[in-house]
C-alpha cells in the first residue's frame, strides 16, 4: 500500500512542481496555497516531515498573500521536495 502512494507521489510530483512554478510567477496565491496544501498533505501522510512542515508554511502564508516569503523561499521548498522524489525512486527501484 505503501508503495502504491509512494508511486501516486511521483506522479502527482510531476504536475504539481510546474503548477506551482507557474503560480508563483503568476502572484496566483489562491492557487499556490491550494497546491501546496496538497503538497503537505502528502509529505505528512508519507512520513516526509520536514518537506511537510516547509510545504505548510508556504501554505499559511501564500494564504496572507505575503509574495515576499514565498519568493524567498520558494527554492528551499523545491530543493525538499525533489530531495523527496529522488528519495522515492530509490526506494521503489
Amino acid at each position: 500500500m505503501y508503495n502504491e502512494i509512494l508511486n501516486d507521489f511521483l506522479e502527482v510530483s510531476a504536475e504539481r512542481m510546474p503548477k506551482l512554478a507557474e503560480y508563483k510567477n503568476n502572484n496566483d496565491m489562491k492557487n499556490y496555497a491550494i497546491e501546496v496544501h496538497a503538497l503537505k498533505s502528502d509529505s505528512k501522510y508519507l512520513g516526509f516531515t520536514k518537506l511537510s512542515v516547509m510545504a505548510l508554511e508556504h501554505q499559511l502564508k501564500s494564504e496572507e498573500n505575503n509574495y515576499k516569503y514565498i519568493d524567498e523561499h520558494y527554492e528551499e521548498l523545491v530543493k525538499e521536495t525533489n530531495s523527496k522524489i529522488e528519495l522515492a525512486k530509490q526506494y521503489l527501484n
